[in-house]
């Protein structure tokens, strides 16, 4: 690895000490990495902000006079520090996905700053887009220009159908990919309209695909010294999610439906009714279906050869749910809640984000991270040698960074 490349990762830059209340026991794994992220919404960007939250400095990518699409997707908004002792709005989706990363806007439309890009791209151990298949090859900045003087160098491109498939100039968001892939049409009940997930799960998940993509290819290349190119699109992880039901379809001939909260599977794993409004309850296997009929007292439930294992639960499903709701309108959630935990039997109720986030606190996981500019998010559930992420840099205002990373790039 070039001297000068090290240089630029490992120097700490100024604004990072401006933005950030600094934890100095907190581990950083990938300290030293360079991310240069051209992507934008949601999966590439959440990419970005997984490293970064592990350590890595992130350059994050933005158009003139526009920033990230989702710099204006609210309602909701906070208000935030303009940099001139002002204060603009900023959508809480943008906060949501970019913290712990430096902005700089770069027209890709103009010959100089496509120069710069490119030799900003070089100065990056991993490089990230979700362009149109073949534009970043259109600029420099795909994996076969920029390895020709960095072989080391990873590249990771998010797409909606790949870049190799006859469908692959068609564009793709989460919801797209959710109705294409399959999850929606699993999500929803038996006699409703299909449903998409209620946060955008094919994103996130494509996100975290190519962020274990990429942290592969770093080991790989701590042994070889040579990158790779990585490629995850939103259909293929859409597809591959639906995990059991893809099985289900290709080995069990059936054609899995939608179940509501009910489990195609497996009972009692669902939501029921109880004296107050509603609770979860997931007893997997025949352990915790014995623990269950001890906290309801119900010890003929375990005796009744219609539910005396898992198969034929599932079978007579619709019984044994008249059964238990007999008994768990009885009491209330919480009543239930004490008694199913005193036998270990997994339930819960069905928390708002404000309510998770309350017990989260109160029960010691500290679930939220904190800023400068009164940012507040939910931490990375990333846990190294016990430690987390406690204190964060704040998502960045467009193109602050742009004068400082030109020049750790130019001098």
């Amino acid at each position: 690895m070039a001297n000068w490349k090290r240089t630029i990762c490992m120097g700490t830059p100024s604004s990072l000490i401006d933005q950030t209340i600094v934890t100095t026991d907190t581990p950083k794994p990938l300290a030293g990495i360079r991310v240069i992220d051209f992507s934008r919404v949601l999966a590439g960007p959440f990419v970005g902000q997984t490293l970064g939250d592990l350590g890595a400095d992130v350059v994050k990518i933005e158009r003139p006079g526009l920033g990230d699409d989702t710099r204006i997707w609210g309602p909701p908004w906070r208000d935030i520090d303009d940099g001139e002792g002002g204060t603009e709005q900023e959508a809480t989706y943008y906060s949501s996905l970019n913290r712990n990363k430096r902005s700089i806007v770069l027209d890709l439309k103009d010959p100089g700053d496509i120069a710069f890009a490119q030799r900003l791209a070089r100065t990056g151990d991993i490089v990230l887009d979700n362009y149109k298949p073949g534009f970043a090859a259109t600029i420099g900045l795909d994996h076969a220009s920029l390895a020709t003087d960095r072989p080391d160098i990873i590249t990771a491109s998010i797409t909606a159908y790949g870049a190799e498939t006859d469908v692959a100039d068609l564009p793709g968001y989460d919801l797209v990919a959710q109705a294409m892939g399959g999850p929606m049409h699993l999500t929803g009940e038996p006699d409703g309209r299909a449903l998409r997930v209620g946060v955008p799960i094919v994103d996130m998940m494509t996100g975290m695909n190519a962020t274990i993509g990429v942290l592969a290819a770093l080991h790989e290349r701590n042994a070889t010294g040579i990158g790779r190119h990585i490629e995850v699109s939103l259909f293929d992880t859409a597809l591959s999610s639906t995990l059991n039901h893809q099985t289900a379809t290709l080995m069990g001939e059936s054609e899995p439906a939608r179940n509501g909260n009910r489990h195609a599977s497996i009972a009692p794993y669902e939501s029921y009714r109880v004296a107050d409004g509603e609770m979860i309850i997931a007893a997997a296997n025949q352990k915790l279906f014995a623990g269950l009929c001890r906290a309801l007292q119900r010890p003929d439930l375990l005796e009744n050869s219609r539910f005396s294992d898992n198969t034929t639960r599932r079978a007579n499903v619709l019984e044994l749910n008249a059964e238990l709701e007999a008994t768990l309108t009885t009491r209330t959630r919480d009543e239930w809640v004490t008694r199913l935990r005193a036998e270990d039997v997994p339930c819960g109720p069905i928390n708002s984000i404000s309510e998770a986030i309350a017990w989260g606190e109160e029960m010691n996981t500290q679930p939220v991270t904190t800023g400068d500019d009164g940012y507040r998010a939910i931490r990375s559930p990333i846990r190294i040698d016990g430690a987390i992420r406690t204190t964060v840099r704040r998502p960045p205002r467009m193109g602050e960074h742009s004068v400082e990373v030109r020049n750790e790039v130019d001098g």
